[in-house]
């Protein structure tokens, strides 16, 4: 079984320390009206501002609250992105940079570098085993 290295360590304590951060900004202290229902009271006032017959009043109540809906989906939609994107461009920054190491230190004893081994991989069938 490996050992998680020193850079393992710090990009799982970086990510989990950005992620605890991002939570509590953005989830646990959100502003009174930064995020709104149906039941809330600035969408009640707006919903008895409707007037008219009952198919108008209908209709504009309906237009406030999915128009609240899309807003707050889109609005958590940013926040999730807040807390997941980073971390994940951030891993995925050092693997990438890794994997450059890895291929630079590897020197001429690649695989690839091997007609044989690249024969063997991409060989193609010239006849079919269905005659």
């Amino acid at each position: 079984m490996k050992r998680p290295t020193l850079h393992k360590t710090g990009l799982v304590t970086v990510c989990g320390v950005w992620i605890c951060w991002a939570l509590w900004s953005q989830f646990l202290t959100i502003p009174t009206g930064e995020v709104e229902n149906h039941s809330s009271l600035s969408v009640k006032e707006r919903m008895n501002d409707c007037a008219g017959t009952f198919q108008q009043r209908y209709d504009c109540k309906n237009s406030i609250v999915i128009e609240t809906d899309r807003t707050t989906f889109i609005n958590m939609v940013g926040r999730i992105i807040i807390v997941v994107l980073p971390p994940l461009l951030l891993v995925g920054v050092v693997k990438l940079y890794a994997r450059r190491l890895d291929d630079d230190d590897s020197g001429d004893n690649d695989e690839w570098n091997d007609p044989s081994h690249y024969r063997r991989r991409y060989h193609r069938r010239t006849s079919s085993r269905h005659d």
